[in-house]
């Protein structure tokens, strides 16, 4: 696993997760999202999966695509409700964009750069990842719709990186992987923000899968050790990593690009049961302890889950009632919005599904109640984006009818 590497999967099994846009309370309603190939016609579908029952949705199929490309590439757009993953279409990879509402594809650039560890950052709404150029590696930002890659600051002193050890620290916008210097590995974190390295501590053992929590801001990981499986809490300030709990009824292993954590610490993988067989696995991620583990007949990867926590996460607030941000009515509208909110707006932009601005607005002075027109706008489907003083941000999905 230590080693620098692109890992293409040409994957003959299912992959499974669910649709689910309510708030998310229990392991019932940890359900990412993810990329299927039907084994028998091999074709490719964006799906969700439920991770209490195992049962997948599929969405939509997905077109041109003949593999998916590991590579800690998939990410969601929290505020534009947008898919990422990587893949093959022919002779090209691409990084597609699909809306999780519908399936469909947004946008699928040709990238030609060997880039891993693309994280979203709903801070300030941009992709950030690692690039290898001729045995160079810099921290990048990427343009999901153009494949723009923009490159932030050198990433010095390293030969390579460990597959499954990105993850992004969103309070902090920290970018971290683990990355090999020689006779030691090193876990490594960078400011998305300067470029700059924050952390660097010796990192040897082989914990994977890290994923940041929300519920408690820490980060999570899954280890072998000695044959037993353990799950594992990291300290990105020193490198160490404690045993939360060892894991019950479960075998050792992991399947790539199938992990993910939700917004309530449920962290959710694919691997197996107790006899092997290929189960979804669910475990709360403050105690550790397994709770669910459910057997399937498919492999699923690129787990995601349509969550983020924002640097200023835990600001004391007064919100709506049913812990709403605001409210936008009438919904379906025709040409009239109304947004009320308990927090004072910044901001208020409409974009279309492709990530088009198409409609800014600005209060002179804080409000928290702004009404506008939008008789100009077609019937279909758009994203509103709305920032607050307090730096708190949220979205949502509008239909327009005549």
């Amino acid at each position: 696993m230590k080693q620098d590497f692109l890992l293409i999967y040409s994957m003959r099994y299912i992959l499974y997760v669910i649709l689910f846009l309510l708030p998310l309370h229990s392991i019932g309603q940890s359900k990412p999202f993810a990329i299927w190939e039907d084994n028998m016609t091999s074709d490719y579908w964006f799906v969700s999966i439920d991770a209490l029952t195992g049962v997948k949705t599929n969405i939509n199929s997905i077109p041109g695509l003949n593999a998916f490309v590991s590579g800690n590439n998939t990410t969601i757009n929290t505020d534009l409700q947008l898919y990422h993953f990587m893949g093959l279409s022919g002779t090209d990879i691409k990084y597609y964009t699909i809306d999780i509402f519908t399936g469909n594809v947004i946008s699928s650039p040709v990238i030609t750069d060997n880039i891993v560890g693309i994280h979203y950052n709903c801070n300030d709404s941009m992709y950030y990842g690692l690039r290898e150029i001729s045995n160079a590696y810099d921290l990048i930002r990427l343009d999901p719709l153009s494949g723009t890659i923009t490159s932030i600051a050198p990433v010095n002193g390293i030969i390579g990186y460990i597959a499954e050890t990105f993850s992004f620290n969103p309070k902090e916008e920290l970018l971290s992987f683990a990355v090999i210097t020689g006779a030691n590995a090193f876990l490594r974190s960078y400011s998305t923000r300067s470029g700059l390295f924050v952390h660097n501590n010796i990192f040897n053992d082989n914990v994977t899968a890290h994923k940041y929590s929300c519920a408690d801001s820490s980060l999570y990981g899954l280890w072998e050790d000695a044959g037993v499986y353990k799950f594992e809490r990291i300290n990105l300030s020193t490198g160490t990593h404690s045993t939360v709990h060892v894991l019950s009824g479960v075998t050792p292993g992991y399947v790539f690009e199938s992990a993910s954590m939700n917004s309530n610490g449920i962290f959710v993988y694919r691997g197996f049961d107790g006899t092997n067989n290929t189960s979804i696995i669910s475990i709360n991620a403050t105690t550790g302890n397994v709770l669910n583990v459910v057997n399937t007949s498919d492999n699923a990867v690129g787990f995601e889950e349509r969550d983020c926590c924002y640097n200023s996460l835990n600001t004391n607030i007064t919100l709506l009632k049913d812990n709403e941000l605001f409210r936008v009515s009438p919904s379906p509208f025709t040409d009239k919005l109304k947004i009320e909110s308990a927090l004072d707006i910044s901001e208020v932009i409409l974009y279309s599904l492709d990530g088009k601005i198409l409609f800014e607005h600005r209060p002179n002075t804080s409000s928290e109640t702004l009404s506008f027109s939008t008789p100009n706008l077609e019937q279909g489907a758009y994203i509103l984006k709305i920032s607050f003083l307090n730096g708190q941000r949220g979205s949502q999905k509008l239909i327009k009818c005549y």
